[in-house]
């Protein structure tokens, strides 16, 4: 296991040992580190576009959607303090870390309401 831990005021993605995350604010304040990698082929989710009807995120390549809750469920765990942000990743202790800050797409912080809206009753 490895243990990152980054500054949020700069960092919103992480590559570690070749995958790929990111972040964005879900529900309850939350700032949840899920995979950036469309399941389909390999496209850049942060940089699809939120289907709030459907809530799912759709991938700018294939226009394959990945559903919010399945994003959810496989977040990383990860704790929150300020603007501190430390993951947990299931990568050797030595893997290679990358922090950016990269372009999103809106979505990546309009799915945390998406996902709310999918639990209501």
């Amino acid at each position: 296991m490895l243990v990152v831990t980054c500054d949020l005021r700069v960092t919103n993605y992480l590559t570690v040992d070749g995958r790929d995350y990111t972040m964005f604010a879900a529900s309850g304040g939350r700032t949840l580190v899920v995979t950036s990698t469309c399941p389909h082929r390999g496209g850049p989710l942060h940089l699809g576009r939120l289907d709030a009807r459907r809530a799912r995120i759709v991938c700018p390549w294939h226009e394959l959607g990945t559903p919010v809750r399945k994003l959810v469920a496989g977040a990383l765990p990860a704790v929150r303090r300020g603007t501190t942000m430390t993951v947990v990743v299931d990568a050797p202790e030595h893997g290679e870390v990358v922090t950016l800050h990269r372009l999103t797409s809106p979505a990546m912080t309009a799915c945390g309401h998406a996902a709310r809206a999918e639990r209501a009753p």
